[in-house]
């Protein structure tokens, strides 16, 4: 994610129920700013 621009947004889209641990963790070791989080259905969107 180097060189990522900061006014950017990045979606992410699974099915991984880890990652409603794991996507915040990543954004507070790498100070990302956490936008929103929809838990619906078979998936989470971050």
């Amino acid at each position: 994610m180097t060189g990522r621009s900061p006014d950017r947004v990045l979606e992410v889209r699974t099915d991984d129920p880890a990652a409603r641990e794991g996507v915040p963790a990543w954004c507070r070791i790498t100070a990302a700013n956490l936008v929103e989080v929809v838990a619906g259905g078979a998936a989470t969107v971050f």
